[in-house]
């Protein structure tokens, strides 16, 4: 939808009169005169653009207000809001308004714990958002649409995913065998290789790969197609986080479980020939097959569990 659409610009005012009452719930903050209304004002005011962003794809701001929701939703234990942290809330409403004047979108995401002054490891490692941290799921984004991927690579990072954006899908295949990542979530309709054709080459190398596919309109030979081809599921925009998040974190789930049993199957056999060779030697045939029956039935297991 487009951002001249009349419906998306009767969505700006409205959204420019709730980040309003945003400010004026921090300017009460500032001033010291907060109540649990201004809490409220100014998180139904984060929520609802949102929302609303989302409703109309405006991706990227929907990415930035579901940030300041996000971090918002902490501070209520704090009972007195630091300066330093209603300063950035402030600067975030200004972002957002500047969003919805001239379409685009200039502001540098900071996590909880930079905010309060806490430094650790993962904190520190996020200071660049491209910065992946030890631990976390990688996930792979690829979208024409700049904004998409703004929007996209803001929630997942603020729900502890590494993330790696591209806009072009040949530049992703350049790099594909070089990366360690956990899912794929691609575009469909994308200039040059399509959605289907980017999943057909990531299948190709990456069997077992978790592959989310995005799109505004599916049908039912789309889903058919991008089953038959490697997709594990589908999201339609405009796109439902609650539906995503969830689906997201399955996918990573079962595919981690799969690879790590997939190693220990490896150094199983590894050290199996050792083992059976010796069993062998000293006659104990029942053991030897009974360890058999039992490698054989692991595999079955790693089988069922590929996606």
């Amino acid at each position: 939808m487009s951002a001249t659409d009349p419906m998306v610009d009767e969505f700006f005012i409205e959204a420019l009169s709730l980040l309003d009452e945003a400010e004026d719930g921090l300017i009460c903050y500032e001033k010291g005169e907060a109540t649990e209304e201004s809490y409220n004002c100014i998180y139904r005011a984060f929520h609802s653009v949102k929302g609303g962003a989302g409703m109309f794809e405006v991706t990227d701001l929907q990415g930035h207000l579901h940030h300041l929701e996000n971090l918002f939703g902490k501070v209520k234990e704090l009972g007195e809001i630091p300066t330093d942290l209603i300063d950035y809330f402030l600067k975030g409403v200004d972002a957002a308004r500047d969003r919805m004047k001239t379409g685009e979108l200039n502001f540098s995401n900071k996590t909880f714990a930079e905010l309060m002054g806490q430094e650790d490891d993962s904190t520190t490692a996020q200071k660049s958002p491209d910065a992946p941290v030890k631990g976390r799921p990688t996930l792979v984004l690829v979208d024409d649409e700049v904004e998409i991927l703004d929007g996209l690579s803001t929630i997942l990072r603020d729900e502890s995913y590494n993330v790696v954006t591209f806009n072009q899908a040949s530049t992703f295949i350049e790099k594909l065998s070089s990366m360690e990542i956990d899912l794929l979530l691609t575009d469909f309709k994308m200039p040059g290789i399509n959605g289907l054709e980017l999943v057909q080459i990531v299948h190709k190398a990456k069997p077992q790969l978790p592959i989310v596919m995005i799109s505004g309109f599916l049908d039912p030979n789309i889903i058919i197609e991008g089953l038959s081809v490697g997709i594990s599921g589908f999201i339609q925009k405009p796109i439902k986080f609650n539906y995503l998040l969830p689906m997201i974190s399955n996918f990573i789930k079962k595919y981690r479980s799969y690879t790590l049993l997939e190693e220990s199957v490896k150094a199983l056999l590894f050290q199996y020939t050792d083992l059976d060779n010796y069993l062998k030697d000293n006659g104990e045939d029942d053991i030897r097959n009974s360890l058999k029956q039992k490698i054989v039935k692991i595999i079955e297991h790693q089988k069922n569990l590929a996606l």
